[in-house]
Formats: structure tokens, sequence, C-alpha cells
């Protein structure tokens, strides 16, 4: 894993690391080594870090997230939150 600078510009993964963090996904440990590959968990984000230390999450690497227990489509979730209300079909 290699850190990119911290300009604002340059995107990479988002992965973090701290103590309250899940340990992994429960009866699925192969998931849960990939989750947390190389000592930090990985997020599914794509984003940078400013000068300033901010991080601005720009993308994701699935097309698809999880929330409230169902997947449903980055960009329909996108325009959701866009719009302030909800997905369509939700």
């Amino acid at each position: 894993m290699n850190e990119v600078a911290h300009d604002g510009i340059a995107t990479g993964e988002v992965v973090v690391r701290a103590p309250w963090l899940t340990e992994g996904y429960l009866h699925d440990p192969a998931a849960s080594e990939a989750l947390w590959a190389g000592g930090y968990l990985h997020t599914g984000d794509i984003g940078n870090i400013d000068g300033g230390g901010y991080l601005r999450v720009t993308d994701r690497i699935k097309d698809v997230i999880k929330t409230g227990g169902e997947w449903i489509s980055y960009e329909m979730g996108r325009a959701a939150a866009a719009a302030g209300g909800q997905a369509a079909g939700q």
C-alpha cells in the first residue's frame, strides 16, 4: 500500500485504522481478511486529502453501496442525496 500526496489532487483508496472498527464479517473469514488487507480497513471509497488534512471522498470502487441493509446503485443514492429525498423505487 502506497500513501499518496496530500495535495487535493492525487487519489487513492480510502483506508482507515482505529481500535473501535469492526474486526470483520460474521462467519466470513475470507471477506474479513480482504477487508483488513495490509492492516488497514478498506472502505471501498476513492478519495484525496488536501494540504490541510481534510479527506474528500470522490468515488466508489464498486458501483453499489449497502445502506439500511439493502444494496443500491451508487448513482441512485447520489441522485437521491442531491434531490434531498429518496431514490426512485425506495
